[in-house]
């Protein structure tokens, strides 16, 4: 979250002991936290925030795969029930087929 300067409101909320949010981390807000933004393959901005999330919905729904970069690195999305998109989900990956149960039980 270094990239991401505490507003004064956030500010005040991290440095106040009798805030809930007292040295919350990560504390941040639509004003000075992160944002949702949504690129297509070339790398051009197309959406942001909950326009974005909406876009990927949409995609998803029609079978597309979205890669979602977190703070800690990327998250693959597919709809699993629809067995072409995983297919191809599969192909990028070069992954033969789904994990062993093994690997899936808690």
């Amino acid at each position: 979250m270094i990239g991401f300067p505490l507003c004064p409101v956030c500010e005040a909320e991290y440095r106040d002991p009798l805030n809930r949010r007292f040295h919350a981390q990560p504390n941040a807000c639509p004003v000075c936290g992160p944002r949702l933004e949504l690129w297509d393959v070339d790398g051009r901005s197309l959406e942001f925030d909950y326009n974005a999330l909406q876009a990927v919905a949409k995609a998803v729904t029609f079978g597309q795969i979205a890669a979602v970069k977190g703070l800690g690195g990327f998250h693959l999305i597919v709809d699993a029930r629809n067995e072409e998109a995983v297919r191809e989900l599969r192909r990028r990956k070069r992954a033969k087929r789904s994990p062993s149960p093994s690997c899936t039980e808690s």
